[in-house]
């Protein structure tokens, strides 16, 4: 075993040397970053790197002191630059980069600090406008020139005529700052937006991409995003060929915003031109500045072909008016001055056919046929005024129809994005699922506390129990002479324990606790629960005080035993629940609240001429007070006014001791004024 892990680890480091530990020390090492099939170097990399392996960097040197830190040069303008035997003692280490990250992986730069690619910054920037803060939902078309007007602050970083293909972390961070400042000061309200809806299980049509444009209030702030949509819908449906589902949907609407920002802000399309990204954000929409190269060979050409033409007429999206033929010639010197005098202007079709139709035919002419005449003496029939207005007018129609392109290809839309972080996050979940789980996620916390809560209230009975286990251990109290004192003593001890026998199986506190515990649980009434948790806390108080009153007089009995009964102060009140308490949870669980230690309950004292039963026979309940009452004087009993009369319609004796009861309000005593 020890033999085959040293075998492991042998090859494990021999791989390691080959894989990584082999680059010559002698060569010079450049990172070459490739974007597609782009490749290009840092400048300042390349010198530096050059320069500490004593390579010749005379012809580029001071070109590239010039530069800013991040400058780069193409791999061609690199073997432009650098001698052929300089280029073989270089290493290119390729590093591909992804193409328009949500969030920017920083590289290192040339001088130690960092950079990104400036197109992963502006793509991060026109996410965190378009997605995340959702400024187009928010403001209206009058707010978008504050938009604008940060653009155009930022085009020093974002240069429209080409700028480095990476921008330091630094000016990332200022971007970021004074977006932040503009969207706070101009842009932020307390408006609510709203989110993307869930997608159908079948997917999502052209009309529902539409109507959800419209939901989400983008067509307030920017009402020619409408056409955009059957270009977007072309895009997903084209890039996804199963249903559609709600990543799409994300897609198709941030493709929207994308195109009709860029669409108002052509500095920034002409950016990404220059940093040849602009057929890849918006692929369905054709980069006029990457075709007019082609639209420009195409119309210098005096003859095209079928191809070509049919090229130019995909290119320009106008008619092209066929060039006239070379054996028409105009034989009217009246009709050669109309069109010399209005070189410019465009006959119609109609016009033309009606001039062929009127033009004698020399095959249908009954005049005998012309001989044929040479090349030279054609060419010196046709007027020379005639070539020139036609010349004008087919530069005139070049000019209009590249007018044409220019102004329709700015008005579209330029942006294609990923939403790959964000799609993540929101798949599969709209904004009710979402609730719905923060419901049982609370649901289930409530449960948690209150599963804990009777824990603790478990644990707090122990406690207590222990403590009065521990006080009320039984101390060896050696014999003394009994006196009438010692016995008083005594019977004060006996009875101390046998309070704290009461206390320690009745348990008040917890008990009481449970009580307020089931009635908050079942009440559902705000004030019922607050009152029930002031009562509980003032019982356990007041129990917990009485406790410590026992446990008090048992140590003093305990700790001295030349203690007098005088000395022994008397025990305060045990407390007693409140009739409300006792009423609310009676007709909250429909029976009696249990009594909490029913012996140490203090009976109330009878006053004198007054009986212990306080129920009315007449309707069997309980009197609270004596307001409201009527006494016997036989036999000392009460009974409630109300039913008292009810009573005296029937018979005028007392309903206990039959003896005579008459009604005060009718039969005042004697003397009695009014």
């Amino acid at each position: 075993m020890f033999s085959w892990v040293v075998t492991v680890g042998k090859l494990f480091k021999k791989v390691l040397e080959e894989s990584f530990m082999s680059a010559d020390d002698s060569k010079a090492t450049v990172r070459l970053f490739k974007i597609g099939k782009d490749s290009f170097v840092m400048a300042h990399e390349l010198l530096q790197s050059m320069k500490n392996k004593n390579m010749d960097v005379s012809e580029f040197e001071e070109e590239v002191l010039k530069m800013t830190n991040v400058a780069t040069f193409n791999f061609r303008e690199v073997a432009q630059k650098v001698k052929i035997g300089d280029m073989k003692n270089i290493e290119f280490i390729r590093i591909n980069t992804r193409e328009s990250n949500i969030t920017p992986i920083p590289i290192p730069a040339p001088d130690g600090t960092y950079c990104v690619p400036a197109t992963d910054a502006l793509y991060d920037l026109i996410s965190d406008i378009t997605m995340f803060k959702k400024v187009f939902q928010r403001i209206n078309r009058s707010q978008f020139e504050h938009i604008k007007n940060f653009f155009e602050s930022v085009e020093h970083i974002f240069h429209h005529n080409g700028g480095d293909y990476f921008i330091s972390m630094e000016d990332v961070e200022w971007v970021k700052a004074k977006w932040e400042k503009t969207y706070e000061e101009n842009l932020k309200s307390s408006v609510a937006v709203k989110h993307i809806r869930k997608v159908r299980k079948g997917g999502f049509t052209e009309d529902d991409l539409d109507k959800e444009l419209e939901y989400l209030n983008l067509y307030n702030c920017l009402p020619e995003m409408k056409r955009e949509v059957k270009w977007a819908y072309k895009l997903v449906t084209k890039e996804r060929n199963s249903t559609l589902k709600l990543e799409d949907m994300h897609s198709a609407v941030f493709q929207c915003q994308m195109t009709i920002l860029l669409e108002n802000l052509p500095n920034v399309y002409q950016f990404l031109h220059s940093q040849k990204m602009c057929m890849k954000w918006v692929p369905y929409v054709a980069c006029v500045f990457c075709e007019k190269p082609r639209l420009k060979t195409l119309l210098n050409k005096s003859s095209r072909t079928e191809e070509e033409e049919q090229e130019f007429m995909e290119l320009t999206d106008v008619s092209v008016v066929a060039p006239p033929e070379k054996t028409n010639v105009i034989e009217e010197d009246k009709e050669q001055e109309v069109s010399s005098a209005v070189p410019k202007k465009k006959r119609s079709r109609k016009a033309k056919k009606s001039e062929e139709a009127s033009s004698p035919n020399p095959l249908d002419s009954p005049s005998t046929p012309e001989p044929e005449m040479p090349e030279a003496s054609k060419e010196s029939q046709s007027c020379p005024k005639c070539s020139r207005a036609s010349h004008f007018a087919d530069v005139a129609n070049e000019k209009l129809r590249v007018s044409k392109v220019e102004c329709k290809h700015l008005k579209k839309e330029l942006a294609n994005a990923e939403l790959e972080v964000e799609v993540q996050k929101q798949k599969g979940m709209d904004k009710d699922e979402r609730i719905r789980i923060l419901e049982e996620l609370l649901k289930s916390k409530d449960d948690l506390i209150e599963r804990q809560n009777m824990d603790l209230l478990a644990k707090q009975d122990t406690i207590m129990n222990l403590e009065m286990e521990k006080q009320s251990e039984i101390r060896i109290m050696e014999p003394i002479r009994s006196d009438e004192e010692t016995e008083k003593v005594r019977d004060v001890l006996f009875k101390l324990l046998e309070i704290q026998g009461t206390l320690r199986s009745g348990n008040p506190v917890g008990k009481c606790r449970e009580l307020a515990q089931r009635i908050c649980m079942k009440a559902h009434n705000k004030e019922i629960e607050d009152a029930t948790r002031i009562e509980a806390i003032k019982f356990c108080e007041k129990a917990k005080i009485y406790i410590q009153a026992v446990n008090t007089q048992l140590e003093m009995i305990r700790g001295s035993r030349l203690v007098k009964p005088d000395e022994i102060p008397e025990l305060p009140e045990f407390p007693a629940l409140s009739r409300g308490f006792l009423k609310t949870y009676e007709d909250i669980f429909k029976s009696e609240a249990p009594k909490i230690c029913q012996p140490l309950l203090k009976t109330p004292e009878v006053k004198p001429g007054e009986l212990a039963d306080t129920d009315c026979l007449i309707c069997i309940e309980e009197m609270e007070s004596e307001e409201g009452t009527i006494k016997c004087e036989c036999c000392k009993r009460r009974y409630h006014t109300e039913c008292a009369q009810e009573w005296f319609k029937t018979k005028r004796t007392c309903p206990a001791c039959s003896s005579a009861l008459l009604d005060d309000s009718e039969f005042p005593t004697l003397g009695q004024r009014w």
